[in-house]
């Protein structure tokens, strides 16, 4: 075999190993599961639940949380008041939970008003859903008070999103072009 032959393959293999052996930095991943959350409000802006704009909270809590959310359950929430007629988005956050040394969080980007009577009022939108560790997440929400019960049901629930990772493509792009080079130049 001839030296430039080898010389050839040689540099073949040290780009494909130094290409093989380099790793990009690892993805936290998306937030996966589903949140629930139970609690005092009070209608605001109007004289009750039919005329409202806006709700405060008060007392909540995680009732229930799924997947990623695990670790919440149980565990107190803060909410921020929000506005809906008109919408006073985005809201960072809109609630927030610690739990297990993970701190959850959701800024609302927008709202809904699904629907609304002197009985019940219905609120819907997305936003996205952070939590210590994980990538920043996709999520849609929805709200659900009823009159004569101070108490409301609130659910938070993901949307993981495919994202290709740029990273992986490029080494790949430069290793080929690469090897296309060592090629080359031995032709």
């Amino acid at each position: 075999m001839s030296t430039n032959r080898l010389r050839t393959r040689l540099a073949t293999l040290m780009a494909i190993f130094a290409l093989a052996s380099f790793q990009a930095p690892a993805m936290a991943g998306f937030i996966e599961g589903g949140i629930g959350f139970g609690g005092l409000f009070t209608p605001t802006g109007g004289t009750g639940l039919g005329d409202a704009t806006g709700i405060s909270f008060g007392f909540s809590t995680v009732t229930t949380a799924t997947g990623d959310f695990a670790p919440a359950a149980g565990e107190f929430a803060s909410f921020n008041d929000l506005d809906f007629n008109p919408a006073n988005t985005p809201i960072t956050p809109l609630w927030s939970v610690t739990a297990g040394g993970i701190n959850y969080a959701f800024d609302l980007l927008d709202i809904s008003l699904d629907f609304q009577d002197a009985d019940e009022i219905n609120l819907s939108g997305t936003g996205i859903l952070s939590a210590t560790g994980f990538d920043d997440t996709a999520g849609t929400w929805t709200f659900s008070g009823q009159n004569g019960s101070v108490f409301f049901t609130f659910s938070s629930i993901t949307i993981a999103e495919s994202v290709s990772e740029p990273s992986t493509l490029l080494l790949l792009g430069l290793g080929l072009v690469g090897v296309a080079a060592v090629r080359r130049r031995t032709n």
